[in-house]
Formats: structure tokens, C-alpha cells, sequence
């Protein structure tokens, strides 16, 4: 299916253009102040990433990025630190709760984390994070079956051969995340939600892609992890969850979502 965009009025292309322009017209000045400061004094020590990308320069000492550029890059660090992530999330407990067995296991894993707690400590620390092996196989479950990073693109830096195909120099090329994490001569059973395949498992490089691979490996990684195994741990010790619509069907562009937002009702626990 191709997918079109018109700058027809009231479309959700015009209406995301219209707010592109406005973030341009707040950030733009806020980015121009910050590369004049940096070139006034490039030996500034760089304390945001946006630092190093106002500074970067290419071959012949010119900057690589203008502040467009810049911009976009904050747009898209945005939409990675939060949409993916509560993506992520949400269909973590989806997926959980539409396992017995699995929520069973995960529970249980949390309370025993909670009985060997010290009568003195106050609140989950990273220490019990890393005791998580269960919950760790669980979201490592989570994030291939999801889909919540679907491709990811890359271009061709010289002429490559693969399997008999010729990828010319400057090729764009489009890696199908999807596909490779549900490709059943990797993972047997794809679409079956089953944790223990994480048992004693290592995925081979480019066969587990929720963050990419390489130089471009997402840098959120273990922070998107450590959200989501706090999420389990408090949503398995504290609360109930009933799906208002568990039979909802589910919209795929651009990221997978429930298309009644994965509506829910939530009751606190007994306290544990």
C-alpha cells in the first residue's frame, strides 16, 4: 500500500506541516542563539548533544548541520524518547495480560524481589532491576513481537553484493524490522508471545533490531528498558487492569496501536 501525502486544507498533512512551522518558529531563534555562542568560543565544552551537532563539520571545515537540520533532529529525538517509548509500554501490558501464564510468572518473579527486600529500604533500586531475569525476557518478548519500530533506513556508502543482488553506491535502503523479527527461520513460532525463547538466547547481529544495530544503535536503549521494568514491577504488585475493548482492532500506520488507544480500566491492589 502506498502512502500520500496532499496539502489539501484540514488534512492531517497540512495540520502537521502547519505544526512543524510553529516548532520551527520557537526552537529556530532558540538554536541560532546557541550556534553563535559556540562559534564565538569552539573550544566551549559541550554539555547537550545539540552541542555536538552545531559543532560538527564536514571534510572541508564547513558545519554539517544547519539549524533546520538541527531542529529535526530535536523533533525526531521527541518522538523516540516518548511515542515509542509509551508505545512500548502499552503493549507490555497488553501482552501480559493477555498471557496467563506469562503474568503468573512475571508476579511472581516481583513478589519474591519484594520478600527479600530489607525491611530498611525504601522503594525498588537497580540492584533488584538487574535480579529481573524474567521480566527482562518478557520485555525483550515485548518489543519484537510489537512492532513498534517497523524500518529503519540506511544508503548504500559503496557498491555491495548480497545473496546474488546488487545494491548500487547511494542506494537507499530500507531495513523491514517487522519482518526479520517475525521471520520463523530466526525465531520459530513468530507469532506466538512466548518469553522462555529468551532462555540462554543471544539473537545474532541484525537479527533483533528494536534499536537498531551499529554506529546508529539508539542510545535510549537501557533507559527505554529500565521504563518498562518499572512499569511491570508496580503494575504486577499494585494494580488490576480489564481492557474495555480487548477485541480492538489494531491500526498499523505509522506504529501498531489499538485504534481505541487501548482504552482500560485500572484498580489499586491490596497492598503488598
Amino acid at each position: 500500500m502506498s502512502i500520500f501525502s496532499y496539502d489539501l486544507p484540514g488534512s492531517a498533512f497540512r495540520q502537521a506541516v502547519k505544526a512543524r512551522d510553529e516548532i520551527l518558529n520557537i526552537l529556530g531563534p532558540v538554536i541560532a542563539e546557541r550556534r553563535r555562542v559556540i562559534e564565538k568560543n569552539e573550544e566551549m565544552e559541550e554539555k547537550f548533544q545539540v552541542d555536538v551537532a552545531l559543532k560538527a563539520k564536514d571534510a572541508n571545515g564547513e558545519f554539517s548541520f544547519n539549524n533546520n537540520a538541527v531542529v529535526c533532529m530535536l523533533l525526531g529525538l521527541l518522538f523516540a524518547g516518548r511515542d515509542t517509548s509509551a508505545h512500548a509500554a502499552m503493549w507490555l501490558l497488553i501482552y501480559v495480560l493477555q498471557h496467563p501464564q506469562v503474568y503468573q510468572k512475571a508476579k511472581e518473579e516481583q513478589e519474591m524481589i519484594l520478600k527479600q527486600r530489607p525491611s530498611t529500604q525504601k522503594g525498588l533500586i537497580y540492584k533488584e532491576i538487574k535480579q529481573m531475569t524474567y521480566a527482562a525476557k518478557v520485555i525483550n518478548e515485548t518489543l519484537r513481537v510489537s512492532h513498534v519500530t517497523t524500518v529503519s533506513c540506511r544508503k548504500a556508502t559503496t557498491d555491495i553484493n548480497i545473496h546474488g543482488y546488487t545494491i548500487p553506491k547511494e542506494w537507499n535502503v530500507i531495513i523491514m524490522v517487522r519482518d526479520i523479527h517475525m521471520d520463523s527461520q530466526i525465531y520459530p513460532n513468530p507469532q506466538q508471545f512466548d518469553p522462555s525463547r529468551w532462555d540462554n538466547y543471544t539473537p545474532k547481529p541484525g537479527t533483533f533490531l528494536s534499536f537498531g544495530m551499529g554506529g546508529r544503535f539508539c542510545p535510549g536503549n537501557e533507559l527505554a528498558r529500565l521504563e518498562m521494568t518499572i512499569l511491570l514491577h508496580h503494575f504486577l504488585l499494585n494494580y488490576k487492569c480489564e481492557r474495555l475493548n480487548p477485541e480492538a482492532l489494531v491500526s498499523s500506520l505509522p506504529i501498531p496501536v489499538p485504534v481505541d488507544n487501548c482504552l482500560a480500566k485500572f484498580s489499586k491492589l491490596k497492598s503488598y
